[in-house]
């Protein structure tokens, strides 16, 4: 009788095949989890530039400290000069213009920012890393500085197509909603380097108030 080997070899069989199948999900499964960690990984790599305003240097420099809790982050502090309309004129001001590079996500930041800014509606935007066509807020950078870039400033902000308006000595930073760029650009007299972008409510919801292009 051969009863006992074959039943022997048909267990073996079954055993081998079963810690296969055992083997084939556990690498499957570590072949997902590799997958998941790599993706999010990538997500999370993703930098962005979130930029914000203070109307005096120790008080960006209060953003500056407050930043270092985020990830990966990398400030540098700029003074520009700020023109925007209020009590129905053009107006001026001193600001000092942060930008964030971090890989924190946009909410973190602003939370951030929002706890150590002075202002009771601060200006926190960053750029849309896909830059949709159809973005209803925009970001404009003009090539030109000194008394050129304050002349322009006040003419679009006069004219209501730019919420603000920050001049450097190399650049002219506008912020305006999709509807207004023709009109920014007629204006400037020059090409204009878009940017889509997004940001905290309240100012989104004030670009959307004051832009509202005065012919």
């Amino acid at each position: 009788m051969v009863v006992v080997p074959v039943l022997a070899l048909v267990v073996v069989v079954v055993v081998v095949a079963a810690a296969a199948v055992v083997v084939v999900v556990v690498v499957v499964l570590l072949l997902l989890l590799l997958l998941a960690s790599c993706q999010a990984g990538a997500s999370a790599s993703t930098a962005i530039t979130v930029l914000t305003t203070e109307d005096a240097k120790e008080k960006a420099q209060k953003i500056v400290e407050a930043s270092k809790a985020l990830e990966a982050a990398e400030v540098t502090v700029e003074e520009v000069k700020s023109y925007y309309w209020w009590a129905g004129k053009v107006n001026f001001d001193p600001e000092w213009r942060v930008a964030i590079t971090t890989t924190a996500p946009f909410s973190k930041v602003e939370e951030v920012v929002s706890k150590a800014h002075s202002y009771d509606l601060p200006m926190i935007i960053y750029d849309l890393p896909e830059r949709p066509a159809e973005s209803p807020y925009w970001k404009g950078l003009l090539a030109l500085g000194g008394e050129e870039a304050i002349k322009i400033a006040e003419k679009l902000v006069e004219k209501r197509i730019v919420a603000c308006a920050q001049a450097s000595e190399t650049s002219l930073a506008v912020k305006t909603v999709a509807r207004c760029k023709p009109l920014v650009e007629a204006q400037a007299g020059q090409a204009v380097q878009w940017s889509s972008i997004s940001g905290n409510e309240g100012y989104l919801k004030w670009l959307e108030e004051e832009c509202i292009g005065v012919e």
